[in-house]
C-alpha cells in the first residue's frame, strides 16, 4: 500500500486547517476530529491510545540560591515511556487518513537508538502494522527488547546510526517498505509535535529563565527553544551532546558522521552549547542520591541535570527547564 509519489510534507500542506492548528498550541489530543479522511473506528482507536500521551508531570527540585530545575517528565507517558510517545500516533494517523499506509498490508521500516523505535513499535502493535527496526548493534537489551516485545523484526547494523543508515537505503532499494524517517521529514511535523511539550509547560509554569535540552536529532531542540523564545526572548537555551572521543556510549541519531536537518536549525537557536563527560553523572546521581524520580532518570536526561547544576552556581532567583527524556533502565544489558 506504499504510495511513494506522496507524503506527509505534499498532503500536510493541501490542508491549510491542518497546518494552523499543528503550528498552534492546542492539545494534539484534538487533531483526530480534524482528520475527517479517518476512518470512525480508527478515529477512535487513535483517540483512546492518545488518551495515555502527553499532559506530563513536571518534577520540581531546590538548588539552592533560589535557583529551581522544573524537570518534563516524559518518560511518564504510557505508549513508550519517552517523548516520543507524542509523535507516532499523530504520523500513523496522518499518513493513514492521506491514504500513504494501511493497517495489516503497509510494512514500515526505520532507523532508531531506542526510544524513538521503543514507541513507534508500541503503536504499530496496537494499530496493526509490521514494522522493521534497524538498530546499532551496541544498544543495549534495555533499548531493544521492548521493540522486540512489541513485535517488531529487529536488524542489527555493524556500527553506529551511519551504518544504519546504510542498510536502510539498501533495504529500501529491495522491498516496498515505507520508511518513517522521523529525523528528516520534511513536513515539520515532529517539531510541531515535541512543541507542546514546551507549551504545556508554559501553561502551567510560565516561561523558564533557562532550558536545557539535548541536542540529538535536533528535533526536541528545536521545538522547545522556538516555543520559549517565541513566549520569552530573554529565555537562554542551552544544549549539549557527546564529544566522540571520548568512551562515551552515545544513543540518539546524532553522530559524527551524520548530517540531519533538524541539528542546524536547533543549533541557531542555542546560546550555548556544551560536551558530556562520564564524571557528570555520578555527581548527579550523588548529589540527588535520595531523589527516586532523578535517580530513575536516563542517561541523556542527566547530563541535562549535571549542567543545570553547574550553571546554577553562578545565578540567583532562576528557574531552569529540562527533560527527564526516558528512564535509566533503557540503557541495561540485562
Amino acid at each position: 500500500m506504499n504510495k511513494p509519489h506522496t507524503n506527509l510534507f505534499r498532503e500536510i500542506s493541501k490542508r491549510p486547517t491542518l497546518l494552523e492548528f499543528l503550528k498552534g498550541q492546542k492539545s494534539l489530543s484534538l487533531i483526530f476530529d480534524l482528520i475527517d479522511e479517518l476512518e470512525i473506528d480508527r478515529k477512535e482507536i487513535f483517540k483512546q491510545l492518545y488518551k495515555k500521551v502527553g499532559n506530563t508531570p513536571v518534577h520540581k527540585v531546590d538548588l539552592g540560591n533560589n535557583n529551581s530545575l522544573h524537570i518534563k517528565l516524559e518518560c511518564n507517558n504510557k505508549m513508550g515511556n519517552n517523548h516520543y510517545s507524542r509523535y507516532w500516533l499523530i504520523h500513523l494517523a496522518l499518513a493513514e487518513a492521506f491514504k500513504i499506509i494501511a493497517p495489516n498490508k503497509t510494512k514500515i521500516i526505520e532507523v532508531t537508538s531506542g526510544s524513538s523505535g521503543i514507541s513507534l513499535s508500541l503503536a504499530c502493535e496496537q494499530l496493526g502494522y509490521d514494522l522493521t527496526m534497524i538498530v546499532p548493534k551496541s544498544l543495549p537489551k534495555g533499548r531493544t527488547k521492548p521493540i522486540i516485545n512489541a513485535g517488531a523484526t529487529v536488524i542489527k547494523a555493524d556500527g553506529y546510526i551511519d551504518a544504519c543508515i546504510d542498510m536502510l537505503r539498501n533495504m529500501l532499494s529491495q522491498d516496498n517498505y515505507y520508511a518513517a524517517n522521523h529525523s528528516e521529514e520534511k513536513s515539520n511535523l515532529i517539531t510541531y509535535v515535541f512543541s507542546r511539550m514546551a507549551s504545556e509547560y508554559i501553561s502551567t509554569c510560565g516561561s523558564p529563565d533557562a532550558a536545557v535540552l539535548g541536542l540529538g536529532n535536533g528535533t526536541s531542540t528545536e521545538a522547545a527553544a522556538r516555543t520559549f523564545k517565541e513566549t520569552s526572548i530573554s529565555t537562554k537555551i542551552y544544549s549539549y551532546y557527546p564529544d566522540f572521543d571520548s568512551k562515551q556510549i552515545v544513543f540518539g541519531l546524532f553522530g559524527p558522521n551524520v548530517e540531519l536537518r533538524h541539528v542546524p536549525n536547533a543549533k541557531k537557536l542555542v546560546d550555548k552549547m556544551f560536551y558530556t563527560s562520564e564524571g557528570q553523572i555520578k555527581e548527579v546521581k550523588e548529589l540527588f542520591k535520595n531523589d527516586k524520580i532523578i535517580l530513575s532518570l536516563g542517561i541523556s536526561s542527566l547530563y541535562a541535570i549535571a549542567f543545570v547544576i553547574r550553571l546554577s552556581k553562578t545565578t540567583n532567583n532562576l528557574t531552569y527547564y529540562s527533560i527527564g527524556y526516558d528512564k535509566i533502565e533503557r540503557y541495561s544489558n540485562i
